[in-house]
């Protein structure tokens, strides 16, 4: 049997329950009247053969049983009885509903709260105009280094370069510059002399 038609055979199981469970009651009912019948055509007495066939196949409650769990119902059962017992629990003790939902709820409104701020800041795309055309700068100066005292990323590295400038970073080197054309270009790359 596939795992599909197990899945739908399960779920119409779930979804009829009361077509099934008297579909069961009258097989069970069906095999206990045939053994009855067969015991009376070899000459026992009605009484008698139903007596034997009941004694026989047992409680039909414990094969009613076995024919849930070959379905796959009994876990849905005990799911059921679970919840309706964790109702029936909370419903008792309202002070610790309260204080066990406000957990809940509490919980899952910050980790939405934090997960929604970490996508906005860090997962999405950035709200810039032409995101294509943002650059990482990087420059190279000798020893007076015009940007040292900048807010920022600005680590000294044994070739003298720095990089992941500041806006203001930038807006010092854009005066300091004097409008350099190109700059910025990956094909024509200039080194800019800061002072």
């Amino acid at each position: 049997m596939s795992v599909l038609s197990r899945l739908a055979s399960w779920m119409n199981a779930i979804l009829r329950r009361p077509r099934l469970e008297s579909e069961m009651e009258a097989e069970l009912h069906f095999h206990v009247e045939s053994y009855v019948d067969d015991l009376v055509r070899t000459g026992i007495p009605l009484e008698e053969a139903m007596r034997r066939a009941h004694l026989e196949f047992g409680n039909p409650e414990s094969h009613k049983e076995d024919c849930r769990a070959s379905l796959g119902l009994q876990l849905w059962d005990e799911l059921c009885a679970d919840l309706r017992y964790a109702i029936r629990v909370l419903r008792n003790s309202p002070a610790f509903t309260t204080v066990a939902v406000g957990s809940l709820a509490l919980g899952i409104g910050a980790n939405t709260a934090i997960f929604t701020l970490a996508n906005g800041v860090l997962l999405e795309r950035l709200t810039v105009p032409h995101p294509e055309q943002l650059r990482l700068l990087s420059w190279i100066s000798g020893p007076k280094l015009a940007m040292e005292h900048l807010w920022g990323d600005t680590q000294k590295t044994a070739t003298g370069q720095y990089s992941s400038a500041t806006v203001v970073a930038i807006a010092k080197i854009r005066r300091q510059c004097r409008a350099v054309p190109g700059m910025g270009d990956d094909k024509n790359p200039r080194h800019l002399q800061l002072s």
